[in-house]
C-alpha cells in the first residue's frame, strides 16, 4: 500500500507556504475546471486527451484515493434519468485509459500513485473511485499487466488497494490483474497472505464492471465487500425485490477470463443483469461464484468451476431469475451448484457436475428447475431441503421444484434427497444409477416421482415417515407431514441391491396409476431386484400398489411387514416370478389378512371359492402362483362365499387360477389358488443400464437357451429379428439385443443348441458428454451379462459382429459387445472361443467376472462371483479375461493370445484361484498379472510369451508375470497382492521381465523358468517377505 504523507494532507498542501485552507481551495477550483472540461463537447477528443482528459481525475491524499469522472447532474435533463440509474444501457460514460490517468495524476503532482514498471506491467498504488460519467479502460491496448499494491505500510496491519467502479464503469479486457505485495516470496510478487488484506475490484450504486479476456487473481481477503470481486447495491433505494429497484443494481459481466486464488471468485448484493460465460473459477479461498442478496436476472454458463474452498456456484439469500447452464464444476469442497434461502424462480440447466459434495443442493428455495444436468461421483447428487435454523433471521420452504431429466451417478449416499420440509416437489424423467444408499430417498410429503429410471442403487426409492423423518420446529409449518401423500408412477425401477420401492412409515402413498383415474402409462415396472421388490414396514398405513409390473425381484414381490403396517391396498397388478411370495404379510401386516380359497376344479369357467365376508377377490393367472395375469374381481357375500366368471378371451396358458383379497379397509392378502411355484421363466423387454433395447430373463430356478428366447420373443415382439438363428444347419445365431439374465435363472449355451453366438456390436460415432469426454454409444452393441445368475458356456464361439461390414468389429473406440457375470453369480465357459470382445470400458473388458461390496457395509468384502473356465480361447479380446473381487475360480488349459491389453487379469481382492496350465502369448501388454489386494493364487504350469507393450504409446514393457498392489493412478489406493505361489511356469520373448512383483508380499516363487526376456525376476518397491528361487 501506497505510504501516505505523516500529517495526512491535501493533495495540493505541497508548498510549505501555502496554508491548509488555500490548499484545499485551488483543490477545489481545479477539480472544477476539470469537470467542466468534460462536458464540453470536444472536436478531437484523442489529441486533447494527450494533455488534459475529458475526464475529470482528483486525488484525496486523507484516503489515498483518487477520483475519476463526477455523477450525474439531476438539474440537466439529459443526465437526469441516469442519476439512480448509471447502469442503464444508454448511460452516457466518458472513457479514460490508466496511462491517461496516470498523465493527470503527474499533472497535479502525483506522479508515483501509478507506475510504469516496463514491460507493459503497470502498478497501482493508491484507491481509484470511478463515478457515474466516467469508464476506466484496463485494456490491452495500454496495459498487459496491472499490480494493485498491497503491501502492508511499515508500522500498518493492512494493506489494500481497491478500485470501485461507483455507478461508474470499470471495464477490464485482455490484461492480468492481480494482488501484488513488495514482500511476497512469490516471483511475480503474487500477495498469497490473507491476513493483512489484499486487494480487491468492486462495482456498486449501479456500478458496471465488466472482465473480458483477462486473469484477475489473489485479490479480496475478508467475505463481502472485500472478496475480491464484487458487485453490490442498487442506486435507487428500496426494497431490491421490486423489479424497478433491483434493475438499477450493479452489473457487467465475466466473459472468457481465469478467476482463480481469489478469497471468493466472485460475489454480488443486490447485483442484476451480471453474465458470466466462458470462464474459469478455481483454487479460490472460499467459493467459486457467489451471487448474493437478491441478485437477479443473471446467466451463468459455459463456465469451469472448480477447486474452490467451498461450494463452486451458489445463489443466496433472495436470488431470483438466474439461469446457470452448461458449466462444469467439478472438485469443489462442499456443494457444486447450491440455490440458497428463499432463491426462486431459478434454472439450473444441462451442467456437469462432479467429485463435489452434493451435486445440486437447493435450501429453503421454491419453484425452481433442476433439468438436463449429469451428476456423478458427488456425496448427493440432488439435495433439497429447508431446515430450521433458529439463528437465522429468514426461515422458508423449499416446495415446488422440479429436478427433471437429469442423469445422476455414483452417487456416495442418495441420487435424490428430500427431507425436512421439502414438499410437493416434482422428480421426472431422470435416471439414477450407482448410488451406495438409495437412489431416491424421501422424507416429506406430497411429491410427485414420475418417470424415472432406477438402477442398481441400495434401494431403488425410499419414502420415510414417521419418527424416522423428524423435522426441526419452530419454523414455518410444511405443507405435508414427513412421509405423507407422495406418488410414485411411471417409473423403471430395476436391478437394485435392496428392495425396489421402500415405505417405512410411509402413509397414503400411491405406487401406480390413480385408482380413480387409471392410465396404464403411469405403471411402475419394477424388477430383478435384490430384495422384495415393494417393502412396507414401521407404521406403512393407507398405500396403495395399482396397475404396476412386479417382477422377478429376488425375494417377495409385495412384502408388508409389522402389526403397524395395515390397510395398503395391493391391486390389478402384474405380479410374477418373483422369488419369495407374489405378496407376503409379516408379522401382522395388513393384518395378517387371510388369502382366498379356491373351491371350483381346476377347468372350471366359472371360478368359486371363499374368503373374508365383504371382501373384494381379485382373480388372476400365472404360471409361478403368483399373479401375472389380472381377469377381474368377485364381491364375497356375508358368509364368504364368492364367484367370477372368466372372460370370453381367458387363456389357460397363462397358468393357473390364484386370488387375493382386498378387505374394506384396504388390507391385501397374499395369492391363493390353484397355482404351484413352478420354474418358468419369465421374458420382459426394456431399456438396460445405459438405455439400451434388452431381453430381461426371470424367474427362480429357470433354465433356458437360445431357443427358448427366440420362442418367448416371437410372442412379445413378433414382428422385430431379436434373436435369430441365421444357420439353422449350423446353429449359428446372431443376437440383435442385449440379455440380462436375472436372479436365479441359468442361460446355457452348449454345443447342442448354438455354435457361434454373434452378438451385434456396431460401429458408430462416438457420443460426447457435456464435458467433452467422449462417451460410448452403448445403443450399437449388445451384452450378455447376468446379476446373481449363471451362465454355461461349452463347446460355442462367442464374438462381436458388425452386420454392416459382415465381419467381427474391431474398431473398440466407441464400444464393444461384452460378456459380464456380476454380483453373486456364476459364469462356467469350457471348450469354447470368446474374442473381439470389450473395449477400455470399466464394466466389462470383454469377458469379465465382478463383485462390489454392499453399500450398507461397505468395509466387508464382496467376493461373490465365481467360475470354472477349461480349455477355451480368448483372443482379439480388450482384455482376455478380467476378474475384479471374484473368488474360487479355476482357469485351466486356457490361451489367451493377442489381445489388446492384458491377455489374464484378475484384479482387486480375487482370492483363491487355480491357474494351470494356461498359456499366454502376443498379447498388447503383461501376459499375466495378478493385481492389487489379490491372494491366494496358485499358478502352475503356465507359459508367457511374445508379449509386447502396444495397448499405449508411452514407454512401457509387458512382462511375463506381474504381481503388484495396483496403479498408483488409480481412485482406489495400492494393495500389496500376497501369499501366491506361482511354480513350474515358464516365460520367453516378453518385451519386459520374465516375472515383475511390485509392492507384493509374502509371495513363494519356485521352480520357474524365464529366459529371453529383458529381465528374468525382480522385486520392487516394499516386496519383502518372499520366498522362493529368485
Amino acid at each position: 500500500m501506497v505510504l501516505l504523507p505523516e500529517k495526512k494532507r491535501p493533495v495540493m498542501a505541497r508548498n510549505s507556504s501555502l496554508t491548509q485552507k488555500s490548499a484545499y481551495r485551488i483543490l477545489a477550483a481545479i477539480t472544477a475546471l476539470l469537470i467542466g472540461l468534460a462536458s464540453l463537447q470536444l472536436a478531437n477528443h484523442t489529441a486533447l486527451a494527450q494533455t488534459v482528459p475529458a475526464v475529470p481525475v482528483a486525488y484525496d491524499s486523507l484516503t489515498n484515493t483518487i477520483y475519476i469522472g463526477a455523477n450525474y447532474n439531476s438539474s440537466d435533463p439529459a443526465q437526469k434519468p441516469y442519476v439512480n440509474y448509471p447502469s442503464h444501457p444508454d448511460a452516457p460514460k466518458s472513457p479514460i485509459t490508466l496511462p491517461e490517468v496516470d498523465a493527470a495524476l503527474t499533472a497535479l503532482g502525483h506522479p508515483d500513485l501509478i507506475v510504469n514498471n516496463g514491460g507493459n506491467v503497470w502498478t497501482l498504488k493508491a484507491n481509484t473511485v470511478i463515478s457515474q460519467t466516467a469508464r476506466l479502460d484496463l485494456t490491452s491496448a495500454t496495459l498487459g499487466v496491472l499490480r494493485l499494491d498491497s503491501t502492508v505500510p511499515p508500522g500498518g496491519t493492512l494493506g489494500v488497494t481497491k478500485i470501485v467502479a461507483r455507478g461508474g464503469h470499470l471495464n477490464i479486457n485482455g490484461i492480468r490483474l492481480y494482488s501484488w505485495d513488495a514482500n511476497s516470496p512469490e516471483p511475480e510478487g503474487y500477495d498469497t497472505n490473507v491476513s493483512d488484506g489484499r486487494s480487491f475490484l468492486l462495482a456498486e450504486r449501479g456500478g458496471r464492471m465488466d472482465i473480458i479476456d483477462s486473469e484477475i487473481s489473489h485479490l479480496g481477503y475478508s467475505p463481502g465487500e472485500p472478496s475480491g470481486l464484487s458487485w453490490r447495491k442498487t442506486a435507487t433505494s428500496g426494497d431490491p425485490r421490486d423489479p424497478n429497484v433491483i434493475r438499477t443494481g450493479a452489473t457487467g459481466s465475466v466473459l472468457r477470463s481465469n478467476v482463480h486464488d481469489n478469497y471468493f471468485g466472485q460475489y454480488s448484493y443486490e447485483a442484476y443483469g451480471l453474465v458470466i460465460r466462458e470462464s474459469e473459477f478455481h483454487h479460490n479461498l472460499y467459493y467459486g461464484i457467489d451471487p448474493h442478496d437478491y441478485s437477479s436476472g443473471f446467466e451463468v454458463a459455459f463456465n469451469k468451476v472448480h477447486h474452490n474452498g467451498n461450494h463452486g456456484i451458489i445463489f443466496s439469500r433472495g436470488c431470483v431469475d438466474n439461469k446457470i447452464h452448461h458449466n462444469e464444476v467439478y472438485d469443489n469442497a462442499s456443494h457444486g451448484i447450491m440455490l440458497d434461502r428463499g432463491s426462486e424462480r431459478n434454472e439450473i440447466t444441462d451442467n456437469t457436475v462432479y467429485n463435489n459434495g452434493d451435486g445440486i443442493a437447493i435450501f429453503q428455495s421454491s419453484n425452481n428447475l433442476i433439468r438436463g444436468n449429469i451428476l456423478r461421483d458427488n456425496n448427493r447428487g440432488v439435495r433439497i431441503n429447508a431446515t430450521f435454523d433458529s439463528d437465522d433471521i429468514y426461515d422458508g420452504l423449499s416446495n415446488n421444484n422440479i429436478v427433471q431429466g437429469n442423469t445422476i451417478e455414483n452417487s456416495g449416499q442418495y441420487g435424490i434427497y428430500l427431507y425436512e420440509r421439502a414438499d410437493k416437489n416434482i422428480i421426472e424423467g431422470n435416471t439414477i444409477t450407482g448410488s451406495q444408499l438409495d437412489g431416491i430417498y424421501i422424507k416429506t410429503g406430497g411429491n410427485i416421482i414420475r418417470n424415472n429410471a432406477v438402477r442398481v442403487n441400495r434401494h431403488g426409492i425410499a419414502i420415510i415417515g414417521g419418527a424416522g423423518a423428524a423435522y426441526t420446529p419452530g419454523g414455518i409449518e410444511p405443507l405435508y407431514q414427513p412421509g405423507h401423500k407422495n406418488e410414485i408412477y411411471g417409473n423403471t425401477i430395476e436391478d437394485n441391491n435392496g428392495n425396489g420401492i421402500l415405505l417405512r412409515g410411509a402413509v397414503e402413498t400411491v405406487i401406480g396409476p390413480q385408482l380413480s383415474q387409471p392410465n396404464s402409462a403411469h405403471a411402475n415396472s419394477i424388477r430383478t431386484n435384490g430384495a422384495s421388490g415393494i417393502r412396507m414396514d414401521t407404521g406403512a398405513v393407507g398405500n396403495v400398489v395399482f396397475g404396476n409390473t412386479i417382477v422377478g425381484n429376488v425375494a417377495d414381490g409385495v412384502l408388508v411387514r409389522g402389526a403397524d403396517s395395515n390397510k395398503n391396498r395391493i391391486t390389478r397388478n402384474s405380479i410374477t416370478a418373483n422369488g419369495g411370495r407374489g405378496i407376503n404379510l409379516q408379522n401382522g401386516g395388513n393384518g395378517d389378512l387371510a388369502a382366498p380359497e379356491v373351491t371350483s376344479p381346476e377347468n372350471a369357467t366359472t371360478v368359486t371359492g371363499t374368503a373374508v365376508p365383504g371382501s373384494i377377490v381379485e382373480v388372476y393367472r400365472d404360471t409361478n402362483n403368483q399373479g401375472a395375469v389380472y381377469k377381474g374381481s368377485a364381491l364375497a357375500d356375508a358368509s364368504g362365499n364368492w364367484s367370477f366368471t372368466l372372460p370370453a378371451n381367458d387363456n389357460p396358458q397363462e397358468g393357473p387360477i390364484t386370488v387375493l383379497a382386498i378387505d374394506s379397509v384396504g388390507n391385501t392378502s397374499p395369492f391363493g389358488g390353484d397355482g404351484v411355484l413352478a420354474s418358468l421363466a419369465v421374458y420382459s423387454i426394456g431399456a438396460g443400464k445405459d438405455g439400451e433395447t434388452t431381453v430381461f430373463i426371470s424367474g427362480q430356478g429357470a433354465i433356458v437357451t437360445l431357443p427358448d428366447i427366440q420362442a418367448a420373443l416371437r410372442v412379445i415382439s413378433p414382428t422385430t429379428d431379436l434373436l435369430v438363428l441365421e444357420d439353422p444347419a449350423n446353429k449359428v445365431w446372431m443376437s440383435n439385443v442385449s440379455l440380462f439374465i436375472n436372479r436365479g435363472v441359468t442361460l446355457k449355451l452348449t454345443s447342442d443348441t448354438v455354435s457361434w453366438l454373434k452378438l451385434r456390436s456396431q460401429a458408430t460415432d462416438i457420443v460426447l458428454e457435456k464435458a467433452g469426454e467422449a462417451a460410448y454409444n452403448y445403443k450399437s452393441f449388445v451384452t450378455l451379462r447376468t446379476y446373481n445368475g449363471n451362465i454355461l458356456i461349452d463347446g460355442v464361439k462367442i464374438t462381436s459382429w458388425d452386420p454392416q461390414i459382415n465381419n467381427y468389429d474391431t474398431d473398440i473406440s466407441n464400444g464393444r459387445s461384452y460378456l459380464l457375470a456380476k454380483y453373486d453369480a456364476r459364469m462356467d465357459i469350457r471348450n469354447s472361443v470368446l474374442s473381439y470382445l470389450g473395449s477400455a470400458d470399466g464394466e466389462s473388458y470383454g469377458v469379465s467376472w465382478r463383485d462390489i461390496n454392499e453399500a450398507e457395509q461397505p468395509d466387508v468384502l464382496m467376493t461373490r462371483v465365481t467360475g470354472e473356465v477349461i480349455n477355451s480361447v480368448f483372443s482379439y479380446n480388450y482384455y482376455g479375461i478380467y476378474t475384479f473381487q471374484a473368488s474360487h475360480m479355476i482357469f485351466r488349459g486356457n490361451k489367451f493370445h493377442n489381445n489388446i491389453g492384458y491377455g489374464f487379469d484378475p484384479h482387486d481382492f480375487s482370492h483363491h484361484f487355480i491357474v494351470e496350465d494356461n498359456e499366454a502369448f502376443e498379447n498388447g501388454n503383461h501376459g499375466f498379472i495378478i493385481s492389487r489386494g489379490c491372494n491366494n493364487f496358485v499358478i502352475r504350469r503356465n507359459k508367457s510369451y511374445n508379449n509386447r507393450y502396444t495397448v499405449g504409446t508411452d514407454n512401457r514393457r509387458a512382462h511375463g508375470f506381474m504381481l503388484d498392489p495396483g496403479s498408483p493412478n488409480s481412485r482406489y489406493p495400492q494393495e500389496p497382492s500376497f501369499d501366491n505361489l506361482l511354480e513350474y511356469n515358464e516365460a520367453w520373448g516378453n518385451d519386459g521381465y520374465g516375472l515383475r512383483v511390485v509392492g507384493s508380499t509374502n509371495n513363494t516363487v519356485q521352480m520357474n523358468t524365464f529366459t529371453g526376456n529383458l529381465q528374468g525376476i525382480t522385486l520392487e518397491q516394499g516386496s519383502t517377505g518372499n520366498t522362493g528361487s529368485f
